[in-house]
């Protein structure tokens, strides 16, 4: 045998393995290289060199390139450990919820998909490596290191979907060292939907005392929540923080929730220049709460009864306020045995400037009350109140000084409607009074 046919046998030895590795791809309109190399678990470069492409703008449709398919030993090793799910990705998914869902990582779908960012689309197919062998191996370890917890001695957490014990403390405001204690369970595990999560021994709960009433006594706002909260949220939804709410109500650090009922003080001021405000979830109303003079132990007076006028009216008080916005009334002040609208709703446009009806302070602003949305109080003289929800935004804070006409916030959406608006209210001590009474 001559040595050129020796070595034409040898290159076509060399290739028949090659081409029969290979496979033929048609390309169509809207293709690219990457597009091809992730369908078919390929990188671009090899796609380049067994078709000698240089340049990847010269990709046209009809063309038809090799593909060539990995066949190494190594491969079949992992085709045999890997099983592979496509995922579509759906509006609003990000790389990220996708890895904790599948309890791998981005780098892993990135590098499973031969991708250079962690761009996606609502609609795009992502190959998701499943290492089934190795979880089963993992949630056996899991099953025989982790130590049974009893639960009844546990406040218990319930997680609703996936997460991690970082997101626990997170939504419970329990430090994620407590949790890993509680737990033992690393604070980057990801665990699945349903899964319970002990928060503190039952025990902390005989240390959780409620305020006592004389710690009470001179609060300008006082929070009665209507189910079990944490000091952290509560100090959220008043701008203050926690160690401010523990000095004020005599509670220790431990103490980190308080049940459903029990009162707490939000904020403190000189008791002869203001009255109390309650702040209850489960009513739609602010309530004033006058401070009662003690008697002599010696004397038994009866209190009389604190009794609300179904009609108030604000004529003989010579009250004169401005109006909060200009607008139409669209329901007003009503109080009586069907229907109890203590305000009135002021229909106007949206985003309209909200401003002080009468010089005073600011007693609360916040969304802390689900009622009123966006809300602030103000104190004025003579035991006078006024009360502005369904705003879109607050400009005020707590403790200003603001003066009549000044803006304090923006009308947003009135309850249950489309239009825009403000709900306006007006209190003359305990007593609520129609703001068409005292308006000019």
């Amino acid at each position: 045998m001559s040595l050129k046919s020796s070595i034409k046998l040898g290159l076509i030895s060399a290739l028949i393995p090659f081409m029969a590795m290979a496979e033929v791809y048609e390309v169509k309109k809207g293709d690219t290289l990457e597009k091809i190399a992730k369908k078919y678990n390929v990188s671009i470069e090899d796609i380049k060199k067994a078709n000698n492409i240089k340049d990847e703008k010269k990709l046209r449709e009809g063309m038809k390139l090799k593909i060539p398919v990995k066949t190494s030993k190594q491969e079949k090793k992992k085709k045999v450990e890997v099983v592979e799910e496509t995922y579509t990705v759906k509006k609003g998914d990000t790389l990220e919820t996708i890895a904790k869902k599948y309890g791998i990582t981005v780098k892993e779908i990135m590098d499973y998909n031969n991708m250079k960012d962690e761009k996606i689309f609502a609609g795009d197919e992502l190959k998701i490596p499943l290492k089934g062998s190795e979880k089963k191996k993992e949630e056996k370890k899991e099953e025989v290191t982790t130590p049974s917890i009893d639960y009844s001695k546990c406040e218990v957490y319930t997680l609703k979907k996936g997460g991690t014990l970082k997101h626990v403390s997170k939504r419970t405001g329990v430090d994620v060292s407590i949790l890993e204690k509680l737990n033992d369970i690393p604070s980057n595990q990801w665990l699945k939907a349903g899964t319970k999560v002990c928060l503190a021994p039952k025990k902390e709960k005989v240390e959780e005392k409620a305020p006592k009433s004389q710690d009470l006594e001179n609060c300008t706002i006082i929070y009665n929540p209507t189910k079990k909260i944490s000091l952290e949220e509560i100090a959220r939804k008043f701008h203050t923080s926690t160690k401010k709410i523990r000095e004020i109500n005599n509670l220790p650090s431990s103490v980190k929730y308080v049940d459903s009922g029990q009162k707490v003080c939000v904020a403190v001021e000189d008791v002869s220049k203001s009255k109390n405000v309650v702040i209850e979830e489960k009513r739609e109303t602010l309530k004033e709460e006058p401070k009662v003079k003690e008697e002599s132990p010696t004397k038994e007076v009866p209190m009389p009864k604190k009794v609300e006028p179904k009609v108030a009216n604000g004529d003989s008080l010579g009250i004169k306020l401005d109006w909060p916005v200009r607008g139409k009334v669209v329901a007003p002040f009503q109080n009586d045995d069907q229907v109890r609208h203590l305000g009135i709703d002021i229909q106007t446009e949206c985003g309209a400037p909200v401003r002080a009806s009468e010089d005073g302070k600011v007693i609360y602003a916040g969304d802390g009350i689900k009622a009123f949305g966006n809300l602030v109080v103000i104190r004025h003289n003579n035991g006078l109140t006024t009360v502005y929800g369904y705003l879109d935004s607050i400009n005020v804070k707590e403790g200003r000084v603001v003066t009549k006409g000044e803006t304090i916030g923006s009308a947003g959406r009135l309850k249950n409607s489309d239009n825009c608006g403000i709900y306006f209210e007006v209190r003359k001590n305990v007593t609520p009074l129609d703001p068409m009474t005292v308006l000019e």
